[in-house]
């Protein structure tokens, strides 16, 4: 978590991750080591009694979770 000024912004940067190592065994069942992550973005700025926010949240978990489907859900 980051929280600072920059010149007349206000900047925030907040970010999550685990990393999850799932064995299974059986005939469902298989291994798969995947993340489940986010961050959050924010920026800020006052102009007298105005202001302006810019604000997002992205995960790279599409990157990290293979064929879309997570570990426990293998007849998806």
């Amino acid at each position: 978590m980051i929280h600072r000024p920059v010149g007349n912004w206000k900047v925030m940067f907040h970010a999550n991750a685990f990393l999850a190592d799932v064995q299974q065994n059986g005939l469902r069942g298989r291994d798969k080591l995947f993340s489940t992550n986010w961050l959050m973005l924010m920026v800020q700025r006052q102009f007298g009694r105005q202001g302006v926010m810019f604000r997002t949240m992205l995960s790279l978990e599409p990157l990290t979770i293979t064929k879309r489907k997570p570990p426990t859900c293998p007849n998806w």
